[in-house]
């Protein structure tokens, strides 16, 4: 027999109400506590889901970081936020590029040391070594984060498994490769070499899909968002926008007054612009439909690398005047200048466009306020910082999952060196 636990009245077998004071018997009542938390819990959830907040670690929970190569050798990890170093690895000779892999998990680092090499971002435990026969100046991950590619004054591209480093295929150029990248389906890898060409190549297999000539050497390789395009920046100071489905020439931009040419070359996030950087001083944007030139911004020496925030509204450039600077990228317009002690070789935003990340020959990397140039924080390395990147993340908005700079995806890749071209090295 069961009782009413609020009159003591005798319930009725099956009963759902006592029949003394019709309060619902204690299975109804609970039943019905466990199907508002439910409510509650799935609103919530909904809320959070729209306003961008990740439960259990999976995002928004994670630390951004920021990684670094220099030319001492140093892979470091640094926590975006506030500076502070996490981990360092080391190479024999200096790193000239280094990325994340789009889940965060992953660091790869090219070297002079003729060595690609994966580290686990999280502690900068060594995962394997890549060995190519000469310097590795590019690295770059597949969207899915499956796979490496790298490239290297050998004269090849190699792409390697990132989960343990076996090589899957070589591709030949003439001269030495200085920038790779990978097209956002992760379908095609295109790299630049000095031998004037843009190569496009199919990522499961390495066949060569098609080639485009410059008349000097491909510095920067870049893949519009959607896949279509491949824009390319050279020594023959031109930009050339390239269809990626089979290497007709769509456009070709030219800078005035180079001396060594295009240094770097960068979509925005809605394909509809292209920035480049030169050594005749200037930032340009260009329309990519028609290569159309919207605007030109001036430094007082080479611009190293240019990037677009993740709205697309801002341009960062680098240069060797000592400088990052920030542009309104619809018009053109400077809207604040940071100062470094030597010439600035990459530039970076964050995943939420909140910060702009600068490495230099001053041997430091800076973290600015990207509205208004407000230095955050500082690092300090042993020797010129060379390339910088950071982990991926949410982009502002909520608009999905923003790989930056180094990310592995369509946008600016890092620079090679000019090698002997160029006394830096």
């Amino acid at each position: 027999m069961k009782y009413c636990d609020v009159c003591g009245a005798n319930l009725l077998p099956g009963a759902r109400f006592c029949t003394q004071c019709g309060n619902p018997v204690a299975e109804v009542r609970l039943a019905r506590r466990r199907r508002w938390w439910i409510w509650v819990v799935g609103a919530v959830a909904t809320v959070a889901a729209a306003v961008g907040v990740y439960w259990f670690g999976v995002k928004g929970s994670e630390e951004l970081l920021l990684v670094t190569g220099d030319a001492g050798g140093n892979v470091s990890v640094w926590r975006a936020q506030d500076g502070k170093r996490l981990w360092t690895g080391q190479h024999e000779l200096w790193v000239w590029e280094v990325a994340f892999s789009p889940d965060g998990q992953l660091v790869a680092s090219g070297s002079k040391d003729h060595t690609v090499r994966v580290w686990r971002a999280q502690d900068g435990q060594l995962l394997w070594t890549g060995r190519h026969k000469d310097i590795v100046g590019s690295v770059a991950f597949s969207p899915d984060g499956q796979l490496v590619a790298s490239g290297s004054k050998d004269h090849t591209v190699r792409v390697w498994r990132a989960q343990d480093g076996q090589r899957l295929w070589t591709g030949q150029h003439e001269d030495w490769v200085l920038t790779v990248a990978f097209s956002p389906d992760g379908q095609l890898v295109a790299s630049g070499s000095f031998d004037e060409t843009v190569r496009v190549w199919r990522a499961q297999d390495g066949l060569l899909l098609w080639t485009g000539q410059h008349e000097g050497g491909v510095e920067s390789v870049a893949f519009s968002p959607d896949g279509q395009l491949v824009a390319s920046g050279s020594f023959d100071a031109t930009v050339r926008v390239w269809r990626a489905q089979d290497g007709q020439l769509v456009w070709r931009g030219q800078h005035e007054g180079a001396m060594w040419g295009m240094l770097s070359v960068a979509f925005s996030p809605d394909g509809q612009l292209v920035a480049s950087g030169s050594d005749d001083h200037t930032v340009r944007v260009w329309r990519a439909q028609d290569g159309q030139i919207l605007w030109t911004g001036q430094h007082e020496a080479w611009v190293w690398e240019v990037a677009f925030s993740p709205d697309g509204q801002l341009v960062a450039s680098g240069s060797f005047d000592e400088t990052v600077r920030v542009w309104r990228a619809q018009d053109g317009q400077l809207l604040w200048r940071g100062l470094h002690e030597g010439g600035v070789w990459s530039v970076a935003f964050s995943p939420d466009g909140q910060l702009v990340a600068s490495g230099s020959d001053d041997n430091t990397v800076r973290v600015w306020r990207a509205k208004d140039g407000q230095l955050v924080w500082r690092g300090q390395h042993e020797d010129r910082v060379e390339s910088v990147a950071f982990s991926p993340g949410r982009a502002a908005g909520g608009r999905g999952l923003f790989r930056p700079h180094g990310a592995g995806v369509a946008g600016p890749r890092r620079q090679a060196s000019l090698g002997q071209m160029m006394p830096r090295r």
